[in-house]
Parts: C-alpha cells; structure tokens; sequence
C-alpha cells in the first residue's frame, strides 16, 4: 500500500481525509506508521466501537449483532479490509502496523539496553587489557602455566567483546570502543589474581543486572547473550579463587613453583 493521496472522493471532512492529512503529517519511512498519538484518537473514534478497546474479540463487525463481542484485531484484518469502506481500511492498516513496529522500537530502540551492553563493552575491553599485561609480566618472570591461564582468560574477554558488539549493532546501537575503566596491574603475582577477582566480581554484578533489565524490557535474546557470558564470569572468578587459596594454604614460594612449566 503506497502513501495515501491528498485527493479523498470522501470530502475534505470525512474520515478518510482526516487520515490522509495526519498521515501526512506524521509518516515514517517504509513502515507506513504515523503519529501514535494521532493514531490513537483515529481509533477509538472511528475503530473502537467494532474492534473494542482492547483491539481484540471475535470477528469483523460483530459488536452489536447477535454474535456480540469486539472485533478481532488484527487477526482478521484480512476479512476486514473486504467489509469495511477505504477510510477504515486505511485506518485498520496504520493501526496494525503501528502495533508491528512499536514492538520493534521495544527491542531495537531501548536506550537503557543499549548503554548497558555499553557499559558491559567497557567492562571487557578493560579486563582484556589487565589481562595481557598480567600475562605478559607471568610470561616475563618464567611462570608459563599462569601466562597461558592469563592469556586464554583475556581471550574469553575478547569474545565477550565481539559478540557485544555484535548485539549492539543489531540492536541498531553505536558499539563504543574508546572508553575504558580503571586498570589495575598487579606488582607481584597475588596482587595481579587479587586485581582480577576484584574485576570478575565486579563483571558478575553488571551482568546480573544486565539480565534483569533485559528480562524488564522483553528483551530475551540480549537476556540470553547476558546469561551465556555470565556463566563464563563465573568459571573465571572460581578459578581465580582456587589460585588465592593455594597461595594461602601452601605459600606463595610453593605456589610459585609450580607455575614453572
């Protein structure tokens, strides 16, 4: 259905014109939706005494009839359009698509989801960075069991990065790659697994919190992402804390030997 004419056969008071003009007004691009506020006081004008409030009930055209009840919408909409004049086809047409797309914006538009997988992002690329650097310096100081345990933590992060990204794009979201969050590097090695438990802990909070906004807004696919990379947080910081209990229960010299491979 294309963008309506100005020209209605309906006059310049009927229904239809009254359409065309907010339809006018109000148009966004392909989805053919206008204003929702406009929409809103076409309908229950014009709509509401067949489709009902709530836009749901039993079939075209039953309110009053001996089948009583709201007309179903939009799930008849096919049957509609046949017994109902142009002013409430195109009337039933904007109302269907602007339920289609408020959906849409409810997942693609949501501000509060975007800054968090945001806020998530920076999370990850800072632990990416404090993690090579410990890396590095274990790789430095001969303990290669500890730098390839650093390296493939810092790849998981790196993971977690891409697929946010990947989220925030179909979300229709900018990915902001240039903020990072404080770095903390450790001087010796308990001080570098102190540093990184204190940054998991901090992961596992803003995902749990992630997943609760994102179980808040409908938004499940992002809510699935959240719980996925959760599960990875976790694993990370139980090892981080099997490291910190061996260096307590053996010493750090003990401990340290055996990170030389």
């Amino acid at each position: 259905m294309g963008k309506p004419s100005t020209s209605s056969v309906y006059g310049d008071g009927g229904i239809a014109a009254d359409f065309v003009k907010l339809s006018q007004d109000n148009w966004v691009g392909e989805g053919h939706v206008i204003s929702t506020t406009h929409g809103a006081d076409l309908y229950a004008t014009y709509c509401g005494t067949c489709h009902g409030d709530q836009r749901q009930g039993g079939r075209p055209g039953t309110v009053g009839s001996a089948s009583g009840g709201p007309a179903a919408f939009p799930a008849d909409m096919g049957e509609a359009y046949n017994s109902r004049d142009e002013p409430c086809r195109l009337i039933c047409y904007w109302e269907s698509a602007r339920i289609v797309k408020e959906k849409e914006d409810e997942m693609k538009g949501n501000e509060r989801i975007i800054e968090k997988l945001n806020d998530l992002l920076a999370d990850e690329l800072t632990a990416i960075n404090q993690y090579v650097v410990h890396s590095e310096m274990c790789a430095n100081w001969g303990y290669q069991r500890l730098h390839e345990a650093d390296e493939k933590r810092a790849i998981d992060e790196m993971k977690h990065a891409e697929k946010l990204i990947g989220r925030l794009l179909f979300l229709e979201g900018r990915p902001i790659v240039s903020n990072l969050k404080k770095i903390n590097i450790g001087a010796e090695i308990e001080a570098q697994h102190n540093n990184d438990w204190t940054a998991e802990e901090g992961a596992i909070k803003a995902y749990n919190e992630g997943i609760r906004l994102a179980t808040e807004v409908g938004d499940n696919g992002t809510r699935e992402l959240l719980e996925s990379i959760l599960k990875d947080e976790e694993d990370h910081i139980d090892w981080l804390e099997a490291q910190l209990d061996q260096i307590e229960q053996m010493g750090i010299q003990n401990y340290l030997v055996e990170q030389i491979d």
